[in-house]
């Protein structure tokens, strides 16, 4: 896995790129080239705990793309 942090991804990407891309993004979705559908939770009570993942995918520059964002949360994180 490829983590970036904020200075890398500056020293790839605009703000005018970023901009242009979540307009891209949108526009798929307006015109009905992007699936996402409702995003999946699980939710774990034991552990104080969910989980959601957001599952996407679309057709950009006539490429076909897919992606998921994950996230997990832990309510006593904080505390540990």
């Amino acid at each position: 896995m490829l983590l970036l942090s904020e200075p890398d991804l500056r020293t790839v990407l605009s703000m005018r790129d970023v901009i242009d891309a979540v307009e891209s993004g949108f526009r798929s979705i307006a015109l009905g080239n992007a699936k996402i559908p409702e995003r999946l939770s699980l939710n774990l009570p034991t552990q104080q705990a969910v989980l959601l993942e957001m599952p996407a995918s679309a057709e950009l520059n006539g490429l076909p793309a897919l992606g998921t964002k994950i996230v997990s949360v832990f309510q006593n994180n904080p505390t540990r």
